[in-house]
């Protein structure tokens, strides 16, 4: 509940006392609440303890961790490992499709025009989201790949 209604203070009191049950889940939790709360030094700490092996909550905080590299820290090199973590996957998981644009992003940004041509295109030909490959599709036309 107190995630829910983003009460930090109360959530922190309860989580610390489940940690010690589910450490993997409660340090999602925290990444989640600190990074909607713009929080985004504590929430990559709680994501990034969840980086040094696979588990449940690996891609979400793959993306995540990419995200507060290339937004908040500017470490594009950071970013794009994080994002290739989660985009090497499978477009079935949401993040890997959103890990995906952020990539294609960065390479085009970074003149690697072939790179993010591919990814748009693969996000474009898989079975995702309208929404999604409506977002690649604006992408290619951005980057005058159309």
């Amino acid at each position: 509940y107190s995630f829910t209604v983003n009460n930090t203070r109360d959530y922190q009191y309860f989580s610390k006392k489940l940690y010690i049950y589910d450490s993997e889940y409660i340090n999602y939790m925290n990444g989640k609440l600190y990074y909607k709360n713009g929080q985004y030094t504590k929430s990559f700490s709680s994501f990034s303890r969840l980086l040094s092996r696979k588990n449940l909550y690996f891609m979400e905080s793959s993306y995540y961790a990419g995200m507060i590299n290339l937004y908040y820290y500017r470490n594009f090199k950071k970013a794009v490992v994080n994002f290739k973590n989660v985009e090497e996957s499978d477009y079935k998981n949401i993040y890997s499709v959103m890990s995906g644009l952020e990539l294609a992003k960065i390479y085009a940004e970074k003149n690697k025009k072939t790179l993010s041509r591919e990814i748009l295109d693969r996000i474009e030909n898989s079975d995702v989201s309208a929404k999604h490959i409506l977002k690649a599709r604006n992408l290619k036309e951005y980057y005058g790949y159309e």
